[in-house]
């Protein structure tokens, strides 16, 4: 009577070692364009949250009759949203006013007001990580460099070229935001004056002016 041995064994080490090689090669091949997509992501979706910002601040703009403004700094993901302070606003609700007292006071619903201090002012906010602002480029025009003026002279109004405004009437600055990931890729998110309206663009380089309209 024979009997039969059964050969039942594991991989072998050499087996092993080739499967990891695989491994790791497809690894070194797919993880470049799996980090390459999620920079992408991360760079749109920065870009839809700005329009959206500008599109609130719009609106925020036309409920409490106050100029908004939006400021950047550039190479970095930051960006603040406040109103435009001269002190002579319209007190409707949502309002930042400066009172008779000198204090800054925000107005309510129902038209009470109160105080705000003055670092609590503008809302700071940021994009994705690893996205910046490569660019922030504002259309000059009158009504900007007026404001400017009224603000602080010359050189406030100077200053107005990399400030973007938000009317109580629904208009804006015609202005060119351009937001950039490690990899160069280059989102613009444009703003047209005379609508308030903002868009979404793929952009192949930075600009060096936006043209008023």
């Amino acid at each position: 009577m024979t009997s039969s041995v059964c050969r039942c064994g594991g991989f072998t080490l050499i087996e092993l070692m080739l499967v990891l090689m695989i491994l790791v090669a497809l690894g070194a091949f797919t993880l470049p364009r799996f980090t390459d997509s999620i920079q992408r992501a991360r760079l749109n979706a920065s870009a839809d949250k700005l329009r959206l910002e500008f599109d609130r601040t719009r609106l925020q703009a036309m409920k409490s009759g106050q100029i908004q403004m939006f400021r950047c700094s550039l190479d970095t993901n930051s960006f603040t949203l406040q109103p435009w302070i001269t002190g002579g606003e319209a007190a409707s609700a949502g309002a930042t006013i400066v009172t008779a007292g000198g204090t800054l006071a925000q107005v309510d619903e129902n038209g009470m007001m109160t105080q705000v201090a003055m670092e609590n002012l503008g809302t700071q906010k940021t994009l994705e990580q690893d996205v910046t602002f490569a660019s922030c480029l504002v259309a000059s025009d009158m009504r900007s460099f007026s404001i400017g003026q009224q603000a602080g002279g010359l050189t406030e109004a100077a200053a107005m070229t990399s400030v973007i405004l938000f009317y109580p009437d629904g208009s804006s600055s015609t202005a060119e935001v351009i937001l950039s990931n490690k990899r160069g890729d280059l989102r613009a998110i444009s703003l047209r004056g005379l609508t308030g309206s903002s868009r979404v663009t793929v952009a192949q380089n930075l600009p060096t002016q936006v043209q008023p309209e």
